[in-house]
């Protein structure tokens, strides 16, 4: 599984970054089944990360596990793992399903990674 993941991570010179923490944060987008550009479109589009995505654009002080959202290539990053919209939420869990780790190694695997309600 874990495999699947590193296939996708693009080297620092591929990548423009600001700092350490930046490059981890967009190789976990590029880690992903998805595109960061499906990522972006489909926020923008989502119900529950548009808001927050908007909020974050306009510099809205978010308080208590808001404070931990940022803005990373147009995708939401929750601490360092991706915001995931509704739309890729199941392509992406069958994705983890795939490598057939069980259900522990699995939901441990995805909050590394990904990040929406059902995986805090």
């Amino acid at each position: 599984m874990q495999t699947f993941f590193l296939g996708y991570l693009k080297t620092s010179e591929e990548l423009e970054v600001k700092d350490g923490i930046t490059l981890f944060q967009m190789s976990q987008i590029e880690a992903l089944p998805v595109t960061s550009k499906e990522l972006r479109q489909e926020t923008g589009k989502d119900i529950e990360l548009d808001p927050l995505l908007k909020s974050l654009r306009e510099g809205k002080d978010l308080q208590g596990r808001g404070a931990r959202y940022t803005i990373e290539d147009g995708c939401i990053m929750y601490g360092i793992r991706v915001c995931i919209p509704r739309k890729f939420q199941q392509n992406v869990q069958e994705e983890l399903h795939a490598g057939n780790l069980g259900i522990v190694k699995m939901k441990a695997i995805a909050k590394s990674f990904v990040y929406w309600k059902k995986y805090r």
